[in-house]
């Protein structure tokens, strides 16, 4: 199964800091694989909760 997300960043200055830091974080991987790996870690860590 192959599904897309649309995120799209608001010009506000949080929205700007975070869209800045993933376009840091990712440079090796890309933003897409980047944002899946987050969200990842974040799942597991909710269901080890």
């Amino acid at each position: 199964m192959s599904a897309k997300i649309n995120l799209s960043f608001k010009d506000t200055e949080e929205e700007k800091e975070l869209l800045k830091w993933i376009e840091t974080k990712s440079k090796i991987i890309g933003k897409s694989n980047y944002i899946k790996q987050v969200l990842y870690q974040e799942m597991l860590k909710e269901k080890s909760e």
